[in-house]
């Protein structure tokens, strides 16, 4: 049992079981693959990462096919952020046009998509990762 179980019940329950149930409409301009978006957001280090690793491994292993997606891949790469003296925090230091466009084609198109990854230690860019919808 990991630390946050019983929020991944929850969410598990009264969330996807009760759309199962047709008790929650899905949105209907979704692709026909996606039925959910949960989105976690808060500052640094609070542990959203662990929370939606834990929470899709959770839902991956109760039958509900999950995929957890960083956006850390869509901030500038750091020379860029330092060249327009720009924190990992400030809000134009994310590709914000390239993080829409991706995530409409997955969500609303359908289609898989190359997620952007990001290497922390390096502060570039660490390639992508095929991610489809689920």
């Amino acid at each position: 049992m990991n630390y946050n179980s019983e929020i991944n019940r929850h969410i598990l329950n009264e969330c996807i079981k009760s759309n199962a149930a047709g008790k929650i409409r899905r949105k209907k301009e979704y692709a026909q693959k996606v039925d959910f978006v949960f989105a976690v957001s808060g500052a640094a280090a609070l542990g959203k990462t662990t929370f939606c690793n834990n929470l899709a491994e959770f839902l991956n292993d109760n039958g509900v096919k999950t995929e957890h997606l960083p956006l850390d891949g869509f901030m500038l790469d750091r020379p860029t952020r330092q060249k327009r003296n720009l924190s990992g925090y400030d809000p134009q230091s994310t590709d914000i046009p390239l993080l829409t466009n991706t995530m409409k084609e997955l969500i609303y198109n359908g289609k898989e998509v190359e997620l952007p990854l990001y290497d922390h230690q390096t502060g570039n860019h660490a390639g992508f990762k095929p991610i489809s919808p689920c």
